[in-house]
């Protein structure tokens, strides 16, 4: 397979059982099935590891690896600094890499708040502690400010690893402000009721989702 190498600066490493490929990203990954060397280097995982994999990129070390699936993804470690929290991944909705940090467009923020709630799930009696109206309520507006101060600027980069941080200024933490004082004066609203029950479906929904995946030895996330 002839590959251009024009302007391009990588490397393909052998860490472990991985053909990890070293190439410093642009634009957030945006496009990057156009590059010749990426492209490359996916066709040989897919012809060597021979299933559908995840794509994961180390935005520590700029290094591309192919794993099986989550599970996979959580417990390989290419060095003593790196975790697969320092691993990002393409988003299935808008095309760019997004950090565990950081949220790329408004689908994956909807998603990761379900993980949010999917992980807090134990199936003991501190699950009932959601269905008690103000500690859920509680529970829902932390996991918005989250989810807030983790949107990231399009225009910045996946290989900044405090991206998510970068976002907190004046104009941001005002509103937030107003933004949360909106949401707490809904409790107090007529509103509060269609919320409320609204979290308890969503809640019922999230916690039968985990029972079956734990009957079925599922990881979702």
């Amino acid at each position: 397979m002839e590959v251009s190498l024009v302007d391009e600066d990588f490397s393909i490493e052998n860490i472990g059982n991985h053909k990890a490929l070293k190439y410093r990203v642009k634009y957030n990954g945006k496009d990057i099935n156009n590059v010749p060397v990426f492209k490359h280097w996916l066709d040989l995982m897919k012809t060597e590891k021979q299933y559908d994999g995840i794509i994961c990129y180390c935005i520590n070390c700029f290094l591309f690896f192919y794993f099986r699936d989550k599970r996979e993804k959580n417990e390989f470690r290419h060095n003593d600094y790196c975790t697969h929290f320092d691993y990002a991944e393409f988003c299935e909705y808008c095309g760019e890499l997004f950090a565990d940090s950081s949220i790329c467009c408004y689908k994956k923020g909807i998603q990761s708040f379900k993980k949010e709630l999917y992980d807090n799930i134990w199936f003991d009696c501190l699950d009932y502690i959601l269905y008690v109206p103000f500690l859920s309520l509680v529970f829902y507006f932390t996991r918005f400010f989250c989810i807030l101060t983790s949107l990231r600027l399009k225009g910045q980069d996946i290989n900044y690893k405090y991206e998510s941080y970068y976002i907190l200024e004046n104009k941001f933490i005002l509103t937030l402000f107003v933004f949360l004082s909106f949401c707490y004066s809904l409790i107090f609203s007529i509103l509060y009721t269609g919320i409320y029950i609204w979290h308890v479906i969503f809640f019922n929904k999230i916690w039968k989702l985990k029972i079956e995946d734990k009957n079925n030895h599922f990881i979702r996330y």
